[in-house]
């Protein structure tokens, strides 16, 4: 019997080998015309598709990211342009008047302006007419004895230029951001150092948030980009950008004698408001609020906060470390004492009891990260119903914490309605602003792992929360510094703070709130003064050894400790910065703490150094600190000996999609 199916089977067999023949013969040839007649771009092509593809979660975050730094960018530079030009606006044009005397002048640095931002359209106008020719002549300094109609179009000229530069600016990370949401390769850059060499993703990342030797490229009428469309008013530009227009027929070759950044580099600020204290250092930020990190092996993810309340001994809420949640996705929500206790949840392959502390541990930004001992929950911890009761746990470290006082339990009484309070977390937020609703320049999105505090006042509880010793409050807007806005995923078990008579207590400690963190949700947390006994008790029982080596536990406040550096950065990738000690300074303690992005935060390596800064031109640089891994979300520097006002040049390296603290810490207590 004939087989009709086998035949028709053969003949699409055979029919599919021709096929696939024409079609390899096609793409080779195709591509020995591509590489014979443009090599260079089939090396572009090349180099460009070895850098790893961003999935669409990725995409997502890095044009959140580059989204808001936009914003953030333009608003900055709105806010100098709008003070520049209104000055213009009311300059009679003597050469003495206020524009000319606090912008155009180098030597006077560009005054601050609202929020702790930077000055950038004036530090680039500085930028401008610091710029030099090889000759070191100036190239754009101010033109002397003309009339004031001549010194109106000088400043015209120069401000128009500035405007332009900016423009073109927000033009490359519009392309930028469009590139990324499209799966499409960045727009090409034209790297004066590297000419020809590939645009990778990384290289526009960081051309788009910085300036560094930017108004160097724009006055050589280089643009950005060759992608970037030209303007009308282009062809009336000085060749030169230069001041008033003006061929010059001198010597070529420009330099620039200084560089603006922004972003990535060191020069953002920390999201919250540094302090001032009466001697003008900086007070540290809240240094007893703790981060707990939980490793699954890849990396420490932070899952909670916490309270340094003896030199080894970590306050945190019960639901962190019987919620298994983080640590096992398909683990149960132990929701009383006894079955948190006995209970367990599988970790790095193995099952384990849900309060073993193995690979768990204790971040502070002043003092670094520490292993845990053991952890104790209170006995009468319940969560039934909406409501916990005796929400309260105890991380006990491994080695006690040096240079930190712990901060004291409220033993004064209840704290009553209308009381401010400050809330301070790891947890996942958009920063609110003064009014009080989320800002454009939201930084921290979607995952726990930097620190911010909220303002808050108490409120009154309904009976049955009152009944079960909680405290209850509501978002307050401040006009200083960057808030959250109420508590949110990971910043459960972190403190409520409140002032009595020139000092700070620890009265609450987070337990819950609203499911959409926002400020108009009302939170709530475990009040300290009703715990106060087990929780003494606790620690009588597990006290510390007498406390050995340097860094001694401060008895009051932070005796000797001066927070002298903290930064911001959105999105970290390789950081470079250069730091000057306190002329104080005995021992410096630096460490930096992100967010999980999520997305690829685990492919590549954490790497924290920093070295002193070597004496003249041949001098030998000394790593003072090397810290690699574990790729995750903290790093910390052991305490190290300096010199009084010693430079240290602070390396930082993180995944492309990391949002990260540095946080440098001084003391000058004993040896």
């Amino acid at each position: 019997m004939l087989d009709l199916k086998s035949i028709a089977a053969r003949d699409r067999i055979s029919c599919l080998r021709i096929a696939t023949r024409v079609v390899l013969t096609v793409a080779l040839l195709l591509a020995v015309i591509a590489w014979v007649a443009d090599a260079p771009f089939a090396r572009s092509a090349a180099a460009q598709s070895s850098e790893p593809q961003l999935n669409a979660v990725q995409r997502r975050l890095v044009r959140a990211r580059l989204t808001d730094s936009l914003k953030k960018l333009k608003r900055d530079v709105e806010r100098g342009q709008k003070r520049v030009h209104a000055s213009l606006d009311s300059w009679t044009g003597d050469e003495g008047g206020l524009l000319v005397k606090e912008v155009f002048d180098q030597k006077t640095p560009a005054p601050s302006i609202p929020n702790a931002s930077d000055n950038i359209y004036e530090g680039m106008i500085r930028e401008y007419v610091a710029f030099k020719r090889k000759r070191r002549e100036p190239w754009n300094s101010w033109p002397a004895d003309i009339s004031i109609n001549d010194q109106r179009e000088y400043v015209s000229c120069v401000l128009k230029r500035i405007d332009y530069y900016f423009e073109t600016k927000w033009q490359y990370m519009r392309m930028l951001i469009d590139s990324i949401k499209d799966n499409g390769p960045p727009p090409e850059l034209n790297d004066l150092n590297n000419p020809g060499a590939p645009t990778t993703r990384k290289k526009a990342i960081r051309a788009a948030l910085t300036f560094n030797g930017g108004i160097s490229q724009y006055l050589r009428n280089v643009p950005i980009s060759q992608a970037l469309p030209r303007r009308p008013d282009d062809e009336d530009l000085d060749p030169l950008r230069k001041c008033p227009i003006k061929l010059d027929s001198g010597a070529g070759g420009e330099t620039a004698v200084g560089t603006l950044s922004v972003s990535v580099d060191w020069t953002a600020k920390c999201l919250q408001a540094d302090k001032l204290q009466p001697d003008g250092k900086v007070k540290p930020y809240h240094p007893t609020t703790a981060a707990l990190m939980y490793d699954n092996g890849t990396g420490l993810s932070t899952y909670c906060s916490g309270t340094l309340i003896a030199p080894n001994a970590v306050l945190t809420a019960a639901h962190c470390v019987c919620e298994t949640a983080v640590k096992d996705p398909s683990g149960p929500f132990y929701r009383t004492a006894g079955t948190c206790v006995a209970g367990g949840y599988s970790r790095l392959g193995r099952g384990v009891s849900t309060l073993d502390p193995r690979n768990q541990k204790v971040f502070l930004q002043h003092a670094g990260l520490f292993d845990i001992s053991h952890i104790l929950v209170h006995p009468q911890f319940r969560w039934t119903d909406d409501l916990p009761s005796s929400d309260l746990a105890i991380l006990f470290l491994d080695s006690p914490v040096p240079g930190i006082a712990p901060m004291p339990l409220n033993s004064l009484r209840r704290l009553p309605p209308n009381t401010p309070a400050e809330a301070v977390g790891y947890g996942a937020h958009n920063p609110i602003g003064a009014t009080g609703a989320i800002t454009d320049t939201a930084t921290v999105l979607e995952q726990a792992g930097l620190k911010l505090q909220a303002h808050t006042v108490t409120a009154p509880c309904s009976l049955r929360a009152r009944s079960r010793n909680l405290i209850c409050w509501s978002y307050r807007p401040q006009t200083v510094g960057m808030q959250l806005g109420s508590t949110c995923r990971g910043d459960s078990g972190g403190p409520l703070y409140a002032e009595s008579g020139n000092q700070t207590y620890l009265v609450g400690v987070t337990s819950g709130g609203g499911p959409s963190c926002l400020p108009s949700t009302q939170a709530y947390d475990t009040e300290v003064y009703s715990y106060r006994e087990w929780i003494l008790k606790q620690l009588a029982l597990n006290a510390p050894p007498p406390q050995r080596g340097s860094f001694p536990t401060a008895k009051r406040g932070s005796d000797g400790m001066n927070q002298f550096a903290c930064h911001f950065c959105s999105l970290c990738d390789d950081l470079e910065a250069t730091i000057k000690t306190p002329n104080n300074a005995r021992r410096v303690q630096i460490s930096v703490n992100c967010t999980p992005d999520q997305a690829n935060r685990r492919s590549s390596e954490f790497k924290l150094e920093v070295s002193e800064l070597p004496k003249g031109s041949h001098g030998v640089r000394r790593v003072l600190c090397l810290q690699t891994g574990p790729k995750g979300t903290a790093l910390a520097c052991d305490p190290f000996l300096v010199q009084p006002n010693q430079g240290l040049n602070i390396k930082l390296n993180t995944g492309l999609l990391q949002q990260c603290q540095i946080v440098a810490t001084s003391s000058d207590g004993p040896d």
